[in-house]
């Protein structure tokens, strides 16, 4: 939480400057619209898609100039899940029998090779720069 903050004040601070130098012009308005009816809903749900990155919503938040109340309080509630994920499987994790481990690790290698096609898929996309 407290790096999460540290991105978004980092962000924020250096403003509308680092827009107009690392957004696209084409992309400008879109952002300056989003930005203006950005609610707690839609960055909720954007925080609880686990493949977008965490990092860069933080800095894309405070650079969007959303609100500090509302990038605090959707923070805290999407880290939420996978924390409680990550603590069931740290502390069951030892006592584990060989079989579960396999399904665990064949399970995460199928997610990262979904994830991998999907971000494939995307990239390879055409867009639209009219």
């Amino acid at each position: 939480m407290a790096g999460a903050v540290l991105a978004y004040g980092v962000a924020r601070w250096l403003g509308k400057a680092a827009v107009v130098r690392l957004v696209p012009v084409r992309f400008r308005s879109r952002l300056d619209q989003w930005t203006r009816c950005v609610g707690s809903g839609e960055l909720l749900v954007v925080r609880l898609i686990p493949v977008i990155s965490f990092t860069l919503l933080n800095y894309s938040a405070g650079l969007a100039g959303v609100r500090p109340w509302i990038f605090l309080w959707t923070t805290a509630l999407g880290i939420l899940p996978l924390t409680v994920v990550s603590v069931l499987i740290g502390h069951g994790a030892l006592t584990w029998s060989p079989g579960v481990w396999l399904t665990a690790v064949l399970g995460a290698v199928a997610i990262l090779l979904v994830v991998r096609r999907l971000a494939g898929n995307l990239s390879r996309q055409p867009t639209n720069q009219n």
